[in-house]
């Protein structure tokens, strides 16, 4: 009986410290928050950080519903971040109080649609709605700056228009129906200038063609109408035993050759520089042949994590190095496996703490490959650890630290085989995918992995010259003189 106790309150012990992994104690009156421990009269956990809880007052501050302490404005005052701005003549943008689109500012200045106050002291300016308006070229009219114009113009928006040539559409100067816009066009109903062809013509792209002989290709060029068993060419109509060489009709009689130079080739034969050569095979563009086969490859990557979100809140960047095996199929698929360690500079949730965590990501994963582009995933567990660091001194935060198992992985894309030995890759990474009443932690991390190919077969390239003697060598000449 005893014998068997022993083990018994072993394995008892190792199951609690597994259900009490991840875990933070907090004194009295205080509630855990991502490693924290928040004050539970004066503050709230948001998205893994202390703030402050709304309507509690420090001074003469009072925390607002976006859980930041402000002042308490008077009458014809809005809050605006830390202050408060006068209603009728700012407006708060970003928590910073600015001035009001229209409203006066500074010395006769004016303020814009920016919130930007433009001074408006320059002779024969001054202030139209919410512009600065130089009265000597333009005028103001319903709170707006226009041109005056002179002549036959008139105002259309922001210019002035030809009334000869010209209408006003949706504050747009555009052509007058019936006028000429020069180069053979004619404004039509829609305001649009086209061209007018003349004796039957029709238009063509930017061209008027015969009714009577041409036809509309598919690149919008006039090109001859021909019958169904002929083919235009040029000026003329080729028959079916003819083609079309140097804009003519050529016969070649029933031979399907086809034009080099001065002579015809053959289907089995090739046209260089004029000459009938007989066909090559094409070379593959491959630079290893590997018969289909794989190779494996063992990696050493170094990575920045930039986190993001709420994340950024509790993490600076991160640098690390990882471990990666790898399978590497060409044009087909890849299987990776790799871990490491990623350690994160200081974080400052609030100014009461300094933050620093880590990471031991254990990820395995397929790849996609083409040529040498890859895209892909990775899953797999990672350890984090967060350390929280009182820097304030007055109690209201305790010294804690925590290490927790979550989820995680990867998804991006890069390039491999590059120089034959590196990899550089840009993935989405999350040491925490989902966790409940956590929220996800999200990054970008950037990678680059030299490595060390196992199996891989040397390329098979001969010399480019020894290729062309070859060819030179059996090479005959196969003209056939017309």
């Amino acid at each position: 009986m005893q014998r068997c106790f022993v083990p018994l309150l072993v394995l008892a012990c190792a199951l609690f410290g597994v259900l009490s992994l991840g875990t933070v104690r907090c004194p009295t009156g205080k509630d855990e928050c991502n490693g924290n421990c928040c004050d539970k009269v004066s503050q709230q956990c948001v998205k893994g950080v202390c703030k402050c809880r709304p309507k509690h007052v420090r001074g003469d501050l009072v925390c607002n519903a976006n859980h930041e302490y402000a002042l308490q404005c008077g009458s014809g005052e809005v809050s605006c971040g830390i202050g408060c701005c006068d209603s009728a003549s700012e407006q708060c943008v970003g928590g910073v109080c600015k001035c009001r689109p229209g409203t006066s500012c500074g010395q006769r200045g004016v303020c814009n649609a920016n919130n930007v106050c433009v001074p408006c002291n320059a002779p024969s300016h001054g202030r139209c709605g919410a512009s600065c308006c130089n009265f000597t070229t333009h005028s103001c009219k319903d709170g707006r700056c226009v041109p005056q114009c002179t002549g036959s113009g008139f105002v259309c928006g922001e210019r002035c228009c030809d009334e000869r040539t010209s209408v006003c559409v949706n504050g747009e100067c555009k052509c007058r129906p019936g006028t000429s816009c020069g180069n053979g066009r004619t404004c039509n109903e829609q305001h649009e200038c086209v061209l007018l062809c003349a004796g039957g013509g029709f238009v063509c792209g930017s061209a008027c063609c015969s009714r009577d002989t041409d036809i509309c290709d598919s690149l919008e060029k006039c090109r001859l109408r021909c019958s169904h068993d002929q083919t235009a060419c040029g000026s003329s109509c080729c028959e079916k035993n003819e083609v079309c060489y140097d804009g003519g009709c050529v016969s070649i009689g029933d031979c399907p050759w086809t034009v080099c130079g001065i002579t015809w080739c053959g289907s089995d034969e090739q046209c260089v520089e004029g000459t009938c050569r007989a066909s090559q095979p094409k070379e593959s563009d491959s630079e290893y042949q590997n018969s289909g086969n794989g190779w494996y490859a063992v990696f050493a990557d170094a990575a920045v994590v930039v986190p993001i979100g709420a994340w950024r809140d509790s993490a600076g960047i991160g640098f690390g190095g990882l471990g990666r095996f790898s399978y590497v199929r060409p044009d087909s698929f890849g299987l990776t496996a790799r871990t490491g360690f990623i350690g994160h500079t200081n974080a400052r949730p609030s100014e009461a703490i300094k933050q620093s965590s880590m990471e031991i990501p254990i990820l395995f994963g397929p790849r996609l490959l083409m040529q040498t582009f890859y895209i892909g995933f990775e899953v797999g567990p990672v350890i984090n650890r967060v350390k929280s660091v009182n820097t304030s001194g007055g109690g209201a935060y305790d010294d804690s630290s925590v290490t927790r198992i979550r989820a995680g992985g990867t998804v991006g894309a890069g390039f491999f085989d590059v120089f034959g030995f590196m990899d550089f890759g840009v993935c989405v990474y999350s040491p925490n995918i989902y966790w409940p009443d956590e929220p996800a932690a999200i990054g970008v991390m950037l990678n680059l992995g030299v490595g060390l190919p196992i199996g891989r077969e040397a390329p098979r390239h001969e010399p480019k010259e020894r290729r062309d003697e070859e060819s030179n060598d059996g090479d005959e000449d196969h003209s056939h003189d017309l």
